[in-house]
């Protein structure tokens, strides 16, 4: 099985897509996609998308690519890099699942890893293309996890995004006309602290490239 249709059902969420050549032929055939796995790339602004997109096909010295299967930029603008098994997990776990190279589609978001702050355009399209990718797969938003949780005794990524909050953001995305990017659930979140926000639901105008206290309550409780 192959994630050929990545690419349109991020188009159909109404998000920027680009295509990286070959990608419906690139990686191994052997791909179950069961869920989404968030990284950072550990990358700085200096990086090109072009120069990152090299990268995460040819892969590097010590790991063949490909290393990913979506690149997602501080715009927000994804370009997909393959459509089979790809090198992105490594050892880990995540529930009963092992082989996380084989059941999770690998996002690599562009973030030096050391403290660079992530713009909402870009935490915006990853909570609405990972729903939009859970939804095609029919999977819950349990089924995203970080890096850092897949594997918590050598990976930190992507540092600074608290991800319990993050599978609420997408639960939340998961209630709503994604073309319409019009929220219609109430939203439940864990932020920092432990604290549970049960308070009422996000508006309906509460949409990606809105702005307001909504927005900065939002981008607080998802960054830790």
């Amino acid at each position: 099985m192959t994630a050929t249709w990545l690419a349109n059902t991020l188009r159909s969420a109404g998000l920027t897509v680009e295509e990286a050549p070959r990608w419906t032929v690139r990686g191994g055939s052997q791909f179950t996609p069961k869920g989404v796995m968030v990284h950072h790339t550990a990358t700085g602004t200096n990086w090109s998308k072009e120069r990152l997109t090299r990268l995460l096909v040819e892969g590097r010295a010590d790991l063949r690519g490909p290393l990913c299967h979506l690149q997602l930029e501080r715009d927000g603008t994804y370009v997909v890099i393959a459509a089979g098994r790809a090198n992105h997990a490594g050892q880990g776990s995540w529930g009963n699942i092992t082989a996380g190279n084989t059941n999770f589609v690998g996002i690599e978001c562009a973030n030096d890893g050391v403290g660079e702050k992530w713009p909402q355009v870009q935490i915006e399209a990853l909570g609405v293309g990972v729903a939009a990718i859970l939804k095609a797969l029919q999977a819950p938003p349990s089924m995203v996890v970080g890096h850092k949780e897949w594997a918590p005794r050598r990976k930190v990524d992507p540092r600074g995004i608290d991800m319990d909050m993050f599978r609420r953001y997408v639960e939340n995305l998961a209630g709503t006309n994604i073309h319409n990017n019009e929220v219609v659930r109430p939203m439940n979140v864990k932020a920092k602290g432990g604290a549970i926000h049960t308070g009422p639901a996000f508006p309906n105008s509460l949409a990606r490239g809105k702005r307001g206290p909504w927005v900065r309550r939002l981008q607080g409780l998802l960054f830790s």
